[in-house]
């Protein structure tokens, strides 16, 4: 969702976001259908330009990649905009390891 240009998340007051970790966060709304108010183009930029697993070479050289998208998309913003230091790896990841383990075992 937050990767794709005309995807959005809408809550019950009519804010957009292009994450379900923010919704409900005032500051991270891109706009509202309601009142029409411009929100933020900075997130919306930072989603579109900033969380492609495409550009991560770690994401590139992982078998998984077709199937977790390149994880999750607000840590991979989160940690190149902001500087924190989520695990942008998405929980398929361990869960698919294991699970290949049992299957060739």
């Amino acid at each position: 969702m937050a990767r794709r240009i005309n995807s959005y998340l809408i809550d019950p007051k009519g804010n957009l976001y292009k994450c379900w970790e923010h919704i409900g966060n005032k500051d991270l709304v891109i706009k509202n259908l309601v009142n029409e108010k411009l929100g933020s183009n900075v997130i919306h930029t930072r989603y579109l330009t900033g969380a492609d697993p495409f550009e991560n070479e770690y994401c590139k050289t992982c078998n998984l990649l077709p199937i977790c998208s390149g994880g999750c998309p607000n840590h991979i913003v989160k940690n190149h905009f902001e500087n924190t230091n989520y695990d942008e790896c998405s929980y398929y990841k361990a869960l698919l390891s294991d699970k290949s383990t049992e299957l060739i075992n």
